[in-house]
């Protein structure tokens, strides 16, 4: 719960200034619900590429999925750490090659 005070001192710089309180001073304390009534978009943009723990290692990864290396066996033998799932959704984002780079030498 917000004391009177407290929203009077954030009424305040709009007052002296001749401005209207923005509504989401008004409800000291429920901020993000307001924010978010104010038509505000919140969290990160659609389709946005975050950090990823594999980003350090791209070109390995790169050279690796060139050479025909199942996802499997990069994350048990040459990363040590990750999930296939977590390294799918790596290449898939970031747009790597999962074809070998020749595809006579893997042909049956």
């Amino acid at each position: 719960m917000h004391r009177n005070s407290d929203v009077k001192v954030l009424k305040a710089p709009f007052r002296s200034a001749g401005l209207q309180t923005p509504k989401r001073f008004h409800f000291l304390g429920h901020g993000m619900p307001v924010i978010e009534a104010d038509g505000v978009r919140l969290g990160k943009p659609k389709g946005a590429i975050q950090k990823s723990m594999y980003d350090k290692d791209r070109a390995r990864i790169e050279a690796l999925l060139q050479h025909g290396v199942p996802q499997k066996r990069i994350i048990e033998m040459h990363l040590r750490s990750g999930t296939t799932k977590s390294l799918s959704y790596f290449i898939r984002t970031r747009d790597l090659t999962t074809e070998p780079a020749d595809p006579k030498r893997h042909s049956p």
